[in-house]
Formats: structure tokens, C-alpha cells, sequence
């Protein structure tokens, strides 16, 4: 009985040697949704100061539409997808040429509907 439990660990053991390359070259070594860009450009986020306030709101506020689900700040961080770091880019530069948070948003959902929101609007019965 013991020498048969022996074989039975040895076999296993070197089952598991013998399969384990097989198994790492199987595992997936980048994101897999539809908007992932290898080339997108990282780094670039301007989240300090008023502005840099302004910009995170919008960004948390807004949804990427890359397939991800998340949010635009999220998704540039998480994802690295070619949708986010344009979005932020086109915020930053709402907001440095002085428009209102509100405004940008609302050009956002004029593009994209209101789909593009995180949350729902506000909205009753």
C-alpha cells in the first residue's frame, strides 16, 4: 500500500513538471478587452491644483467607452486603452481654456449620450 501511494506522488510530481511550461505559455500577458492599445501614451496626468481637481471629477464622472466599464481616470491607469488618454486630454484642455465642469460633461453626453455617464442622471418619476 505505501509503495503504491509513493508511485502515485511521484507520478504527480512529475506530471506537474512535465505540464507546467505548457501551462505558463496558456496564461494571458495583457489585457483583454477590445480597447486595449499597446501604443497609448501613459503618463501625462495633471491632477494637482484646481484644475487638476476639476479634471479627476470629470474623469471619475465619465465612462470610458473603450469596453471596460471603468471610468476615465481608471481606465488610463488599469487598462492603458487609446479612448482615455484622449478624453483626459480633451478635458484638460476644456478646463484650461476656462470652461465650467458642467459644460464639459454635457459636451461628453451631447457626443456620446448619456451613456457615457458613470452614474445616471438625476431623474424621477
Amino acid at each position: 500500500m505505501q509503495v503504491r501511494f509513493t508511485l502515485s506522488v511521484m507520478l504527480l510530481c512529475a506530471w506537474t513538471l512535465i505540464a507546467s511550461p505548457f501551462s505558463l505559455n496558456a496564461q494571458s500577458t495583457g489585457p483583454t478587452h477590445a480597447g486595449y492599445d499597446p501604443n497609448a501614451t501613459t503618463g501625462g496626468h495633471y491632477h494637482e491644483g484646481e484644475l487638476g481637481e476639476k479634471l479627476l471629477i470629470l474623469e471619475s464622472a465619465l465612462k470610458c467607452n473603450c469596453g471596460c466599464g471603468l471610468d476615465v481616470h481608471s481606465c488610463q491607469f488599469q487598462m492603458q486603452c487609446g479612448t482615455s488618454p484622449v478624453w483626459s486630454e480633451r478635458i484638460r484642455e476644456a478646463l484650461e481654456a476656462g470652461q465650467e465642469v458642467e459644460v464639459i460633461q454635457a459636451s461628453f453626453v451631447a457626443d456620446y449620450g448619456t451613456e457615457v455617464l458613470m452614474l445616471p442622471p438625476a431623474e424621477g418619476f
